[in-house]
């Protein structure tokens, strides 16, 4: 499974794209490259070196999975301040 293709839909499906449709794009391409790794690691014909590089990858992947998380929890609540200001206001 190559994710090059994965990859390039992503980057060519997110123009255009609200911000909500380009984040839950991003969260399925990075499940795809979770559901790699994982499968890559708990191959027992795969070296260690390359087991090694699969681990790496699947720590940065979920590392980019929370901060993108932690991006989209920020703007919900960046937006329920702005509701909260506005009732104040009006």
């Amino acid at each position: 499974m190559s994710l090059e293709p994965v990859l390039e839909a992503t980057e060519n499906g997110l123009e255009g794209k609200s911000e909500r449709e380009r984040n839950s794009r991003l969260f399925q391409s990075l499940e795809l490259v979770l559901a790699m790794a994982e499968k890559r690691l708990n191959d027992h014909n795969n070296p260690d070196e390359k087991k090694q590089a699969w681990a790496r990858i699947l720590i940065q992947t979920v590392k980019a999975y929370g901060d993108l998380y932690k991006l989209q929890d920020l703007e919900r609540l960046q937006q329920q301040i702005d509701e909260i200001n506005e009732r104040i206001k009006g």
